[in-house]
């Protein structure tokens, strides 16, 4: 109950940002694009220019972006409400109110990173490409949500504004580099990504054995991602600790 009235007015945000609104329909879109959109352009490229279909080589790929895409949109939600409360007064207003701090940060980071875990399973499932098991895929959404939760945590903590906030957004879109790193980079040269959660996801999803390792490792890597932002986002413009 506490959450609920964080929660009620986060959707009042979405609601009248025409931006955030369209982050709703955005997990069945990128699905759908996934699964259909990309394999049928590529093909349609091969017969165009008469070379082979690259796709199919590179399914594992495009189902751990599917992963990763879905908790990063949904988190990017979550750090612009973040932000523009922030620039209100809100913040300040939730630590002091029933909710709490606690609530506040729960509504705000805990939930939306729960969901993107719910909805990244249930679009894998439904728009997967590779023979990637949903035993695997599970962990991986879980890594991914907190890979998102991180970049999101960032993003509030070095932007003053929802204009810095989407460009840093974009920014973060760099961390989507450590899914491709093991794809094209053999040895040991492929760990100089290992810094990214990212790098995590796709190691659990191609090696055979020991991918819970990996997965803990990812987990690890989010994690100190996490509290370093999370130490700096807690103060405002002026130097006050929200958190």
């Amino acid at each position: 109950m506490k959450t609920l009235q964080v929660a009620k007015a986060g959707l009042t945000l979405i609601k009248r940002d025409a931006l955030l609104a369209m982050l709703i329909p955005a997990p069945i879109l990128i699905g759908v694009v996934f699964r259909y959109g990309i394999p049928a352009l590529d093909s349609w490229l091969a017969q165009t220019l008469g070379h082979t279909a690259i796709v199919p080589q590179f399914r594992t790929m495009l189902d751990l972006m599917l992963l990763l895409l879905i908790p990063y949109l949904l988190n990017m939600a979550a750090s612009m409400i973040m932000l523009e409360e922030r620039d209100e007064g809100v913040s300040l207003y939730f630590a002091v109110s029933p909710p709490g701090t606690k609530g506040y940060l729960t509504g705000r980071i805990l939930q939306p990173a729960m969901i993107s875990v719910a909805l990244s399973a249930a679009m894998f499932s439904l728009f997967r490409s590779s023979d990637l098991s949903m035993t695997r895929a599970i962990p991986i959404a879980f890594l991914a949500s907190a890979a998102s939760v991180a970049v999101c945590i960032g993003v509030v903590a070095f932007a003053n504004n929802k204009v810095e906030g989407l460009a840093l957004m974009k920014l973060g879109g760099l961390s989507l580099m450590g899914i491709q790193a093991p794809f094209f980079l053999s040895g040991t040269s492929q760990y100089l990504f290992s810094p990214l959660p990212s790098f995590w996801m796709t190691k659990a999803a191609i090696e055979p054995n020991n991918w819970p390792l990996f997965i803990a490792a990812g987990l690890t890597v989010s994690a100190l991602w996490i509290w370093l932002f999370f130490r700096i986002a807690g103060y405002t413009a002026s130097g006050r600790r929200v958190w």
